[in-house]
């Protein structure tokens, strides 16, 4: 027994090391910038990233429906909702980092980049270790497969070349949520459905498009696995219980994620008029972004433009060819249900007969590529089905795993310069760069962050001068501060702003934010109307006299 133990603590021991050490092997690139990595997306995620950080490090709570110092400080519901999680582990990670680092929004963000690709890494490993439970090479297959994840090269593209953050943070759920219904359909283990309803709103709360169609590629693809099988009836019949519980991990996953989609939504109609989508994607969008994803499953794209893995495609192939020479294996029917799961998902990436024919509401999930986030999961256990299949030795894994990388890695030059290396004081750099390029209401200006808001269909958001009509007061958000009107005090942290006003007389007050119903104003402690005005700022009246000005977005 004590032998098993100390086996058990040597090899948690190496396999942590192994983990922690890959992790930070294909982030150097990274890391090693004081500041943040250019990108296409890097000023967005600088700012969302900040705006979120101050909000929540002055006024803890969740979930955060408006960030004041977001569009221009003048405030958005937005970013509360589009990709909440990710931006919430920079928050809860800059807990740690502001400890010894003063400019800790930076190392707040690489530290929560690093632990996704962390928690990837070990949540495909507990799901390989599953899935080959009964095989001799269980451990090496396991921790093979999760660097094969790792260094998926639509993750460096998203990190290196997009920027794009917050989908980094879907890769970690992916594993487990397939562990859950692994365990439930396959292992017929009732437990599994803990693991999909915790792992449900990870998902949808780390990015929904690509989130939402993992879950229904897996759900609808075990469907046409068993009508290929033609014993979909009897499935019904005979695994009852795992379906019930099934559905209670997937209702319950679901009804916590509402607290996500819903105000979402809400926000979305809010803004824009309708729910047509979170950047107001349309069908001729979709449609032209479908060619990308034929260049990016391009075998012989060997150059710097996008590709997601010639492995992987070589894989699916090798995949189907052990299926039609019908190679007996105890995982015929996981390499069959996989098989069905990458057909799916090619379908999402390239069929514009497809994306002709569905639900307007459906291009509000934005454009089709991002699901080789859901290809490079579904195709790293493929490749590591196949290693146990085959039992490849050590050299020809050395060179797959070289071949893999090399595939990636030419996407980390695009790491070099990073796009605010001079600059250390973040505020100071943001309320400097807002100033000079983001003032822009138009909506295709690639110098812009405010698309989101540019173009609403209820007001006009016109950028006011961003020291409205007294510079003297241009950090206290009021404007139409006429003589007679005087601030004797303000406070401002988070979502909460507090005056202490003396006026010679009645006076009609404008609050430098856009209106949106979660606003709350209290005079006095007594609650009062508040009104919108004709720049979509927040109108408010007040008595003469002195006055406590309380307004705060609930």
């Amino acid at each position: 027994m004590k032998n098993i133990q100390t086996y058990d603590i040597k090899k948690y021991f190496f396999l942590s090391i192994i983990f922690l050490s890959s992790s930070y092997f294909v982030l150097i690139p990274f890391l090693k910038y004081e500041t943040w990595l250019g990108g296409h997306d890097s000023t967005g995620t600088i700012f969302n990233a900040w705006s979120m950080v101050k909000t929540l490090r002055e006024d803890f709570h969740l979930p955060l429906y408006w960030q004041p110092d977001n569009c221009g400080y003048k405030g958005n519901p937005y970013w509360a909702f589009y990709q909440p999680l990710s931006y919430a582990m920079v928050y809860f990670s800059s807990i740690f980092t502001s400890l010894f680092d003063r400019n800790y929004l930076f190392s707040a963000l690489k530290l929560a980049v690093y632990l996704s690709f962390l928690i990837s890494e070990i949540g495909m490993y507990f799901l390989l270790r599953s899935i080959f439970r009964d095989s001799k090479i269980r451990e090496l297959v396991s921790v093979y497969g999760a660097i094969i994840y790792l260094l998926s090269p639509y993750r460096f593209i998203d990190l290196y070349s997009r920027n794009a953050y917050s989908e980094l943070w879907t890769f970690p759920w992916m594993p487990f949520y397939f562990l859950g219904f692994y365990k439930l359909f396959f292992l017929k283990e009732k437990n599994g459905w803990i693991l999909i309803a915790i792992s449900t709103p990870l998902l949808i709360f780390s990015h929904l498009m690509p989130s939402f169609f993992f879950i229904l590629i897996v759900t609808v693809g075990f469907l046409f696995f068993k009508l290929i099988q033609r014993n979909l009836v009897s499935f019904f019949k005979e695994n009852k219980s795992q379906i019930i519980w099934w559905f209670i991990g997937s209702m319950t996953g679901g009804a916590i994620s509402l607290l996500y989609i819903l105000p979402a939504m809400n926000v979305i109609k809010y803004i824009n008029g309708d729910i047509m989508g979170f950047d107001r994607v349309s069908l001729d969008n979709v449609l032209n972004h479908i060619s990308w994803c034929y260049d990016m499953l391009d075998l012989l794209n060997f150059k710097g433009s996008w590709q997601v893995g010639q492995t992987f495609l070589i894989s699916f192939f090798v995949l189907n060819f052990l299926l039609l020479t019908k190679r007996k294996s105890h995982n015929v029917n996981l390499m069959v249900f996989l098989n069905i799961l990458v057909i799916i998902t090619f379908v999402f990436l390239m069929s514009r007969i497809f994306w002709e024919h569905i639900p307007a509401i459906l291009y509000s999930l934005q454009f089709s590529w991002r699901l080789f986030l859901i290809y490079s999961f579904f195709c790293s256990i493929i490749l590591a089905l196949l290693i146990n299949e085959l039992n490849l030795r050590i050299p020809v894994l050395v060179l797959i795993l070289a071949f893999h990388f090399y595939t990636g890695e030419r996407f980390l030059h695009y790491g070099g310069e990073d796009i605010v290396a001079k600059y250390y004081d973040v505020e100071s750099w943001l309320n400097t760069l807002y100033k000079k390029h983001f003032t822009t209401t138009n909506n295709y200006s690639p110098r812009s962050i405010l698309p989101k808001t540019s173009n609403p269909v209820f007001f006009n958001f016109d950028h006011a001068d961003q020291l409205g009509d007294n510079e003297r007061y241009s950090n206290t958000y009021l404007m139409n501060l006429k003589p007679g009107i005087n601030i004797l005090s303000h406070e401002h942290s988070g979502n909460t702003f507090i005056y202490e006003l003396s006026l010679d007389h009645a006076s009609f007050l404008i609050f430098k934010q856009f209106f949106y119903p979660s606003w709350e104003l209290y005079i006095d402690s007594k609650k009062s109307d508040i009104y919108l005005t004709e720049k979509g700022y927040i109108g408010f009246e007040v008595p003469k006299g002195k006055h406590t000005v309380k307004i705060r977005s609930n």
